[in-house]
């Protein structure tokens, strides 16, 4: 069953919320996916933010998957829900989900492709050079 035509504003925008509340508080775990695809899975759920035109920039989806057995031995996912982020003009617009939309995919592209360890490098030599520990060339 496809859900997409059936959440209405405030369950898409509540998907969309939570999601995104999980995600700053490092509750889940985003990985990446190619060039702008995000996903997390959570119970029989799978989730896949990505850009709708493959570009890494807005408009931005939301979709949510469910496991399902294919058969005696495969379990596959199905889409059951898309949650788009629409244009102004569009009657079904919701500025709410759209920056929900933009706010999760942002800190989940930017959580999934952190590399700390390369960070940690940069800060500690720019506090050698700032400490007089490190030449400035």
């Amino acid at each position: 069953m496809d859900l997409s035509d059936v959440l209405d504003d405030a369950e898409q925008l509540r998907i969309v919320n939570t999601l995104g509340r999980l995600t700053v508080s490092d509750k889940i775990a985003w990985q990446p996916v190619g060039k702008d695809v995000s996903l997390t899975a959570l119970g029989s759920h799978r989730y896949e933010l990505s850009s709708q035109d493959n570009d890494g920039e807005p408009p931005y989806s939301l979709t949510i998957f469910r496991k399902e057995k294919v058969d005696q031995q495969a379990i596959g996912h199905r889409i059951i829900a898309t949650i788009l982020m629409r244009p102004s003009f569009d009657p079904k617009s919701n500025d709410e989900i759209n920056s929900g939309l933009r706010e999760l995919y942002e800190d989940a592209y930017r959580k999934s492709r952190r590399n700390v360890s390369k960070i940690d490098e940069v800060l500690n030599e720019l506090d050698g050079v700032e400490r007089g520990d490190l030449p400035p060339f």
